[in-house]
């Protein structure tokens, strides 16, 4: 097998996001009307242009950064989550240490707040639970937690994770 390989999982825009979009854009132009009305006529007018214009960008900037896909990456010695949002940016969210993996499983549980949700649909059959050891600092001590990655894997992913997991990769009919 290789030593490296990177799987794309492209995340639908959701109707919510398209909505977000649509209604941001279509404040921001209105605000244009309440611009001119505020030079002309009323200077009050200014207050609402400035409110619709600012609630408009937060619309736009909430869809822009929302994910649109997830990257996984799996080399030996670590496996990378990285997410691109709407407007191209790509950002990482959990670099793993092959060694700090716990175990991975079939996910058949609910989503806890503290997990690294990195796949559409954390209720889907194919999604699998990465647990993992996380090395926090507090002051001068070390605690050690136990987090969860949610993904979307494929196949050939699963193959690796069983290669450099070996008895860690827990296969289904071990649930």
């Amino acid at each position: 097998m290789t030593e490296q390989y990177t799987q794309t999982l492209e995340v639908p825009t959701s109707a919510q996001n398209k909505a977000k979009l649509i209604v941001g854009i279509a404040l921001m132009m209105l605000s244009l009307v309440f611009l001119v009305i505020g030079i002309l006529k009323i200077r009050w007018v200014l207050i609402a242009f400035g409110a619709l214009l600012v609630i408009g960008f937060v619309l736009v900037q909430l869809f822009e950064s929302a994910a649109s896909e997830y990257i996984y990456n799996i080399s030996p010695k670590s496996f990378v989550i990285s997410k691109k949002n709407n407007a191209h940016n790509t950002k990482r969210i959990a670099q793993i240490d092959i060694e700090k993996i716990i175990r991975i499983e079939r996910f058949l549980d609910i989503v806890a707040p503290k997990d690294i949700v990195a796949c559409e649909n954390s209720g889907d059959k194919n999604v699998y639970a990465v647990v993992f050891e996380q090395e926090i600092k507090y002051d001068d001590q070390t605690v050690v937690k136990c987090r969860r990655a949610l993904i979307s894997p494929d196949d050939y992913m699963l193959a690796l994770f069983e290669e450099n997991l070996g008895e860690k990769y827990l296969k289904e009919a071990e649930n």
